[in-house]
């Protein structure tokens, strides 16, 4: 219903894919961009589920509903996650990204300085995401940008956390203004930050052998001989 009025508006899908593609699309995918009409640039980020569901389980608005909250936004009630939500949150989707932008880095880290305080809150949906040392390894990497040493302290490190982060701070400042992270970086951070070896297992699998949406556009893009 939310597109339908968002076309109504005039904004339009950034892609259309073929029929064939549509429903790996909704498998592999987890948003779409909708861009607004004329030379405003304004493009919105539809979200079906909260993360990536390729190689987990999907996360749906039933799973985070009880999650959120209602905060004021110009004037009117939206929801919004609770800041220790928020926080497991921001650290998954960073890692999923492998921390490409700096800024990401900093938004945890302005999180950690003045809003999070039920820890009990974080560490059991980190667990229940099996996102825990995806968080810790980004609260020290956050310590380590910008300073977040009450949060750090509550974290033990070990030497995959420590190796992963070195990837992302060896990026950033070898190539600070290149915001897309490349393939190899995509999955070595996650695999490193992974919880236990299934889950390492699962994640090489998939990315390796299981194709993804951008595998399937490049075929069907590919001219045949």
């Amino acid at each position: 219903r939310l597109i339908g009025q968002l076309e109504g508006l005039g904004y339009r899908r950034d892609e259309s894919l073929p029929p064939e593609l549509d429903a790996m699309a909704r498998r592999d995918s987890h948003h779409l961009n909708m861009t607004a009409p004329g030379e405003r640039g304004v493009k919105i980020e539809l979200h079906y589920c909260l993360l990536q569901p390729r190689g987990r389980t999907r996360i749906g608005y039933e799973a985070v509903s009880s999650r959120l909250q209602h905060v004021p936004f110009m004037g009117v009630q939206v929801p919004a996650f609770r800041p220790e939500d928020l926080l497991v949150y921001l650290c998954e989707h960073g890692a999923g990204h492998a921390w490409s932008r700096l800024e990401w880095v900093a938004t945890v880290a302005e999180l950690l300085r003045g809003g999070v305080s039920d820890w009990g809150r974080v560490s059991a949906w980190a667990a229940e995401l099996g996102a825990t040392r995806r968080v810790e390894a980004a609260i020290l990497l956050a310590d380590e940008w910008f300073g977040a040493p009450e949060a750090a302290a509550r974290v033990r490190s070990d030497w995959w956390m420590r190796a992963a982060n070195r990837i992302v701070v060896r990026r950033l400042l070898r190539d600070p203004q290149r915001t897309i992270g490349s393939p190899g970086e995509h999955l070595t951070y996650p695999l490193l930050t992974d919880a236990t070896w299934a889950a390492r297992l699962r994640r090489f699998r998939t990315t390796m052998f299981v194709p993804s949406l951008a595998d399937a556009q490049r075929f069907s893009q590919t001219p045949r001989l």
